[in-house]
Protein backbone atom coordinates (compact mmCIF):
# COMPACT_ATOMS: atom_id res chain seq x y z
CA UNK A 1 0.00 0.00 0.00
CA UNK A 2 1.38 3.40 -1.00
CA UNK A 3 -0.34 6.26 0.77
CA UNK A 4 0.34 9.98 0.53
CA UNK A 5 -0.67 12.05 3.56
CA UNK A 6 -0.44 15.85 3.34
CA UNK A 7 0.20 17.90 6.46
CA UNK A 8 0.03 21.68 6.61
CA UNK A 9 -0.88 24.76 8.62
CA UNK A 10 2.17 24.79 10.87
CA UNK A 11 3.26 28.02 12.53
CA UNK A 12 6.05 29.91 10.78
CA UNK A 13 8.52 28.95 13.49
CA UNK A 14 7.86 25.26 12.76
CA UNK A 15 8.45 25.45 9.01
CA UNK A 16 12.17 24.84 9.38
CA UNK A 17 11.77 21.53 11.24
CA UNK A 18 8.41 20.21 10.03
CA UNK A 19 9.93 16.86 9.03
CA UNK A 20 11.18 16.37 12.61
CA UNK A 21 7.67 16.89 13.98
CA UNK A 22 6.37 14.28 11.54
CA UNK A 23 8.99 11.76 12.56
CA UNK A 24 8.37 12.42 16.25
CA UNK A 25 4.62 11.85 15.81
CA UNK A 26 5.02 8.65 13.77
CA UNK A 27 8.08 6.99 15.32
CA UNK A 28 7.20 4.26 17.82
CA UNK A 29 9.99 2.48 19.71
CA UNK A 30 8.69 -0.58 21.53
CA UNK A 31 10.35 -2.53 24.36
CA UNK A 32 13.32 -4.61 23.26
CA UNK A 33 13.68 -2.92 19.87
CA UNK A 34 17.04 -2.24 18.25
CA UNK A 35 17.18 1.18 16.53
CA UNK A 36 19.92 2.89 14.56
CA UNK A 37 19.97 6.42 13.15
CA UNK A 38 22.34 7.04 10.25
CA UNK A 39 23.81 10.52 9.93
CA UNK A 40 22.49 11.72 13.26
CA UNK A 41 24.57 14.91 13.18
CA UNK A 42 24.52 16.78 16.52
CA UNK A 43 21.50 14.72 17.65
CA UNK A 44 19.06 17.62 17.68
CA UNK A 45 16.08 15.40 16.87
CA UNK A 46 16.59 13.54 20.15
CA UNK A 47 17.28 16.65 22.25
CA UNK A 48 14.25 18.59 20.97
CA UNK A 49 11.67 15.84 21.26
CA UNK A 50 10.86 14.04 24.50
CA UNK A 51 10.38 10.54 23.15
CA UNK A 52 9.15 7.62 25.17
CA UNK A 53 12.08 5.22 24.76
CA UNK A 54 11.79 1.96 26.74
CA UNK A 55 14.73 1.20 29.01
CA UNK A 56 15.36 -2.19 27.41
CA UNK A 57 15.51 -0.83 23.86
CA UNK A 58 18.80 -0.10 22.10
CA UNK A 59 19.20 3.22 20.25
CA UNK A 60 22.44 3.70 18.33
CA UNK A 61 23.14 7.19 17.01
CA UNK A 62 25.70 7.11 14.23
CA UNK A 63 27.52 9.42 11.89
CA UNK A 64 30.36 9.11 9.42
CA UNK A 65 32.23 11.84 11.35
CA UNK A 66 33.74 11.00 14.73
CA UNK A 67 34.09 14.71 15.54
CA UNK A 68 30.34 15.21 15.15
CA UNK A 69 29.68 12.20 17.36
CA UNK A 70 31.67 13.80 20.21
CA UNK A 71 29.32 16.79 19.93
CA UNK A 72 26.29 14.50 19.75
CA UNK A 73 27.29 12.65 22.90
CA UNK A 74 27.83 15.94 24.74
CA UNK A 75 24.42 17.22 23.62
CA UNK A 76 22.67 14.09 24.90
CA UNK A 77 24.57 13.49 28.11
CA UNK A 78 21.65 14.67 30.28
CA UNK A 79 18.94 12.72 28.45
CA UNK A 80 17.07 9.99 30.28
CA UNK A 81 17.90 7.24 27.80
CA UNK A 82 21.33 5.68 27.47
CA UNK A 83 22.18 6.14 23.79
CA UNK A 84 25.08 4.43 22.06
CA UNK A 85 27.29 6.36 19.64
CA UNK A 86 29.09 4.77 16.69
CA UNK A 87 30.90 5.80 13.54
CA UNK A 88 28.99 4.16 10.69
CA UNK A 89 29.23 4.56 6.93
CA UNK A 90 25.75 4.06 5.44
CA UNK A 91 27.32 2.29 2.47
CA UNK A 92 29.20 -0.22 4.64
CA UNK A 93 27.29 -1.04 7.83
CA UNK A 94 29.11 -3.53 10.06
CA UNK A 95 26.04 -5.25 11.49
CA UNK A 96 24.63 -8.66 10.57
CA UNK A 97 21.57 -9.26 8.42
CA UNK A 98 18.10 -8.84 9.99
CA UNK A 99 19.47 -7.04 13.06
CA UNK A 100 17.54 -3.79 13.52
CA UNK A 101 13.83 -3.18 14.02
CA UNK A 102 14.10 0.47 12.96
CA UNK A 103 16.55 2.41 10.78
CA UNK A 104 16.32 6.22 10.56
CA UNK A 105 17.92 8.49 7.93
CA UNK A 106 16.74 12.02 8.69
CA UNK A 107 17.72 14.30 5.77
CA UNK A 108 20.71 12.09 5.04
CA UNK A 109 20.25 10.07 1.85
CA UNK A 110 20.87 12.95 -0.55
CA UNK A 111 24.32 13.33 1.02
CA UNK A 112 25.33 9.69 0.47
CA UNK A 113 27.76 9.07 -2.38
CA UNK A 114 25.87 6.01 -3.68
CA UNK A 115 22.29 5.92 -2.45
CA UNK A 116 21.64 2.48 -3.97
CA UNK A 117 24.49 0.84 -2.06
CA UNK A 118 23.24 2.54 1.12
CA UNK A 119 19.66 1.34 0.60
CA UNK A 120 20.88 -2.21 -0.04
CA UNK A 121 22.72 -2.07 3.27
CA UNK A 122 19.71 -0.61 5.08
CA UNK A 123 17.42 -3.32 3.75
CA UNK A 124 19.98 -5.99 4.68
CA UNK A 125 20.24 -4.96 8.34
CA UNK A 126 16.47 -4.50 8.80
CA UNK A 127 14.54 -7.39 10.28
CA UNK A 128 11.57 -8.73 8.30
CA UNK A 129 8.74 -6.36 9.20
CA UNK A 130 11.24 -3.68 10.26
CA UNK A 131 10.68 -0.03 9.40
CA UNK A 132 12.89 2.48 7.61
CA UNK A 133 12.15 6.18 8.24
CA UNK A 134 13.72 8.58 5.72
CA UNK A 135 13.02 12.31 5.44
CA UNK A 136 14.03 14.77 2.75
CA UNK A 137 13.08 17.99 0.96
CA UNK A 138 10.79 18.61 -1.99
CA UNK A 139 11.96 20.50 -5.07
CA UNK A 140 9.92 23.60 -4.13
CA UNK A 141 11.33 23.91 -0.63
CA UNK A 142 12.24 27.57 0.08
CA UNK A 143 12.05 28.27 -3.65
CA UNK A 144 11.30 31.96 -3.02
CA UNK A 145 14.62 32.30 -1.18
CA UNK A 146 16.37 30.97 -4.26
CA UNK A 147 14.55 33.41 -6.53
CA UNK A 148 15.46 36.39 -4.34
CA UNK A 149 19.10 35.34 -4.05
CA UNK A 150 19.41 34.90 -7.81
CA UNK A 151 18.26 38.48 -8.26
CA UNK A 152 21.28 39.37 -6.14
CA UNK A 153 23.72 37.07 -7.96
CA UNK A 154 22.59 34.89 -10.88
CA UNK A 155 25.94 33.07 -10.88
CA UNK A 156 24.88 31.16 -7.77
CA UNK A 157 22.21 29.11 -9.55
CA UNK A 158 23.94 25.79 -8.87
CA UNK A 159 23.73 26.40 -5.13
CA UNK A 160 19.96 25.99 -5.22
CA UNK A 161 19.40 23.05 -7.53
CA UNK A 162 17.41 20.94 -5.08
CA UNK A 163 15.82 19.11 -8.02
CA UNK A 164 19.26 17.68 -8.85
CA UNK A 165 19.58 16.08 -5.42
CA UNK A 166 19.62 12.32 -5.47
CA UNK A 167 16.75 11.81 -3.05
CA UNK A 168 13.76 14.20 -2.90
CA UNK A 169 10.10 13.91 -1.96
CA UNK A 170 9.49 14.05 -5.71
CA UNK A 171 11.53 10.96 -6.63
CA UNK A 172 12.04 9.23 -3.28
CA UNK A 173 9.21 6.72 -3.50
CA UNK A 174 10.35 5.49 -6.90
CA UNK A 175 13.83 4.90 -5.46
CA UNK A 176 12.60 3.26 -2.24
CA UNK A 177 10.22 0.93 -4.06
CA UNK A 178 13.23 -0.79 -5.61
CA UNK A 179 13.95 -2.12 -2.11
CA UNK A 180 10.68 -1.95 -0.13
CA UNK A 181 7.23 -3.11 -1.24
CA UNK A 182 5.40 -0.89 1.26
CA UNK A 183 6.20 2.84 1.16
CA UNK A 184 3.97 5.45 2.81
CA UNK A 185 4.53 9.17 2.29
CA UNK A 186 3.91 11.93 4.83
CA UNK A 187 4.34 15.21 2.99
CA UNK A 188 4.35 18.69 4.48
CA UNK A 189 3.50 21.57 2.16
CA UNK A 190 2.78 25.06 3.39
CA UNK A 191 3.38 28.71 2.63
CA UNK A 192 3.76 31.41 5.24
CA UNK A 193 4.35 35.13 5.25
CA UNK A 194 7.71 36.32 6.57
CA UNK A 195 6.71 38.76 9.35
CA UNK A 196 9.78 41.00 9.32
CA UNK A 197 13.19 41.54 7.74
CA UNK A 198 15.18 39.83 10.52
CA UNK A 199 13.12 36.67 10.13
CA UNK A 200 13.80 36.68 6.39
CA UNK A 201 17.54 37.15 6.86
CA UNK A 202 17.57 34.41 9.51
CA UNK A 203 16.19 31.97 6.94
CA UNK A 204 19.21 32.61 4.73
CA UNK A 205 21.56 32.10 7.67
CA UNK A 206 19.75 28.92 8.74
CA UNK A 207 19.70 27.47 5.23
CA UNK A 208 23.42 27.92 4.62
CA UNK A 209 22.95 30.13 1.57
CA UNK A 210 25.59 32.65 2.63
CA UNK A 211 29.34 32.30 2.80
CA UNK A 212 31.21 33.79 5.73
CA UNK A 213 32.43 36.55 3.42
CA UNK A 214 28.87 37.39 2.35
CA UNK A 215 27.83 37.57 5.99
CA UNK A 216 30.73 39.82 6.95
CA UNK A 217 30.64 42.32 4.08
CA UNK A 218 26.85 42.81 4.41
CA UNK A 219 26.36 43.33 0.68
CA UNK A 220 23.60 40.77 0.57
CA UNK A 221 22.18 42.05 3.86
CA UNK A 222 21.81 45.51 2.35
CA UNK A 223 20.37 44.14 -0.89
CA UNK A 224 17.83 42.08 1.05
CA UNK A 225 16.84 45.02 3.23
CA UNK A 226 16.13 47.11 0.14
CA UNK A 227 14.23 44.24 -1.50
CA UNK A 228 12.11 43.60 1.59
CA UNK A 229 11.22 47.26 2.01
CA UNK A 230 10.20 47.45 -1.64
CA UNK A 231 8.09 44.27 -1.70
CA UNK A 232 6.41 44.73 1.68
CA UNK A 233 5.19 41.12 1.91
CA UNK A 234 7.23 37.99 1.22
CA UNK A 235 5.98 34.42 1.41
CA UNK A 236 8.05 31.24 1.53
CA UNK A 237 7.15 27.67 0.64
CA UNK A 238 8.06 24.73 2.84
CA UNK A 239 8.10 21.43 0.99
CA UNK A 240 9.45 18.46 2.90
CA UNK A 241 8.34 15.12 4.19
CA UNK A 242 8.93 11.62 5.43
CA UNK A 243 8.90 8.17 3.83
CA UNK A 244 7.96 5.18 5.99
CA UNK A 245 9.10 1.96 4.33
CA UNK A 246 8.43 -1.52 5.71
CA UNK A 247 10.72 -4.46 5.00
CA UNK A 248 8.10 -7.04 4.05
Amino acid sequence: MNNIKYIGNKDLSELKTAHNHMLKDILSIEPGMKVVELGTGPGFFWTIHDLNIPDDSTVILSDISEDILYETEANLMNMNHNFSFEKIDAMNISYPDDYFDIVIANHVLYHVEDIYIALSEIKRILKPGGTFYSSTLGKNNFIELEEIFLKYNADFSEKFNFHKRKFLMDNGREILEKYFSSVDIYRFEDKKEIPDFNSLYDYYLFSGYLSEEEIQNKKFYNFLMSYFNKEGKIFITKDSGLFVSVNL
